[in-house]
């Protein structure tokens, strides 16, 4: 660029270069592959002290901005994976509309914010080829830096399912990757299995729809001619292996599951805290 970084200043036009170039491939990339594109412009924020990236309405115009901070001297703007892993949360918020939880008979239902999230990484991964996101933003959580998630190791469903939106959301990103990283599929076909499994999510989607939507899609691209009988049965033993092909709300103790249940104490209901998922 012709700007040299400088990731500790809130003056630095840099980020705002860096951002603008990932934006505008990510949305060039949607709109020739989908034909998704919002309707109108779309503001990207930079230069503010928050150790943090994310997408939402800051201005209350009714309009979706992404927006990236920075703490230090890591700038969350100088991260391509991240850039498009907010971008696409604006894709999903358009075609879902996710409300931010639900419920069932087991109490509340998480799934929409771990599949919101997960399908962020999902098509952050699919444009690098790499199983770790935010190798450089990671840089401001720990010293010794990392990625912010690495969906390389398998995770299972309902077992790896934690009440956390990010957390539960690496089941659905490391069935990606693992789809991307088979030779059979790779990741264009990934990107459009999980687009049209997500064109078809109801606001309140849960895990079990998600799962079906993906075999759903390979059915799609197997009867349109884009994927062939050996891809649709990949997918299938991949989605079976991860348990996404019928994922349920109980854990099966007697197999030797050890869930873990993430607590939330609301500050009104200080002494009642709520269970946030399995």
């Amino acid at each position: 660029w012709l700007y040299t970084p400088e990731a500790g200043s809130f003056e630095d036009p840099f980020a705002e270069v860096n951002m603008y170039h990932h934006l505008d491939f990510i949305h060039g990339w949607f709109d020739e592959r989908y034909g998704f594109r919002h309707p109108g412009s779309m503001e990207g924020i930079v230069n503010f002290d928050t150790a943090n990236a994310f997408f939402g309405d800051f201005d209350g115009d009714g309009v979706g901005e992404v927006a990236f901070g920075q703490r230090g001297n890591v700038d969350f703007a100088y991260d391509a994976d991240v850039i498009y892993h907010e971008f696409m949360h604006s894709v999903f918020g358009s075609i879902v509309n996710p409300g931010f939880f639900d419920s069932d008979e087991f109490g509340i239902q998480w799934a929409a914010g771990g599949l919101n999230e997960g399908s962020a990484d999902v098509m952050s991964i699919v444009q690098t080829g790499d199983p770790r996101l935010g190798e450089y933003a990671g840089g401001v959580f720990s010293a010794s830096g990392g990625p912010v998630r690495d969906l390389e190791a398998d995770r299972m469903c309902p077992a790896d399912l934690y009440g956390e939106s990010h957390r539960d959301g690496e089941v659905w990103g490391s069935f990606a990757w693992n789809l991307i990283d088979d030779p059979l599929i790779g990741a264009e076909l990934t990107a459009d299995l999980f687009y049209g499994a997500i064109t078809t999510f109801p606001s309140d989607v849960n895990w079990e729809f998600a799962g079906g939507a993906v075999l759903a899609a390979a059915d799609e691209l197997l009867a349109a001619g884009a994927m062939d009988s050996a891809q649709r049965d990949r997918v299938q033993a991949l989605a079976e292996a991860q348990g996404l092909d019928a994922c349920g709300r109980v854990v099966r103790l007697d197999e030797g599951a050890e869930p873990l249940q993430m607590m939330l104490s609301i500050g009104f209901f200080a002494d009642t805290p709520i269970p946030l998922g399995q």
